[in-house]
């Protein structure tokens, strides 16, 4: 399956064309395929560009509805690729971030500053 995903004729996904209609069976195929190795429907898994663009998406459309007064957590802990599009939407819609500090001796998350 990947040796004829990277060596057939592949573009945008839609319909029309063979080089389509081979990307939409091998986005299909990946779910199936995802899903399969975790248990959960096809249907659950997403593919996207990159984990960054997806955080930045999820983060947008959970935002939504945000209002000032809401919160977002995030953590010390995390990359600052799932952390910024959580802070950028806060500042976005004009709701709260909250920090879990990171004890540097274990470890652990502080969770009882929250």
């Amino acid at each position: 399956a990947i040796a004829r995903t990277l060596t057939g004729p592949l573009s945008n996904r839609g319909t029309a064309t063979t080089s389509e209609r081979n990307a939409t069976d091998a986005v299909a195929a990946m779910r199936a395929a995802v899903g399969d190795l975790l248990g959960v429907p096809a249907s659950g898994v997403v593919y996207g560009r990159s984990a960054t663009q997806l955080a930045y998406d999820f983060s947008r459309h959970l935002s939504r509805d945000w209002v000032p007064g809401d919160e977002v957590v995030v953590t010390r802990l995390d990359h600052d690729s799932n952390v910024r599009p959580w802070v950028q939407a806060a500042a976005r819609t004009g709701a709260t971030v909250r920090w879990i500090q990171l004890d540097p001796a274990t470890g652990e998350l502080l969770f009882d500053d929250l």
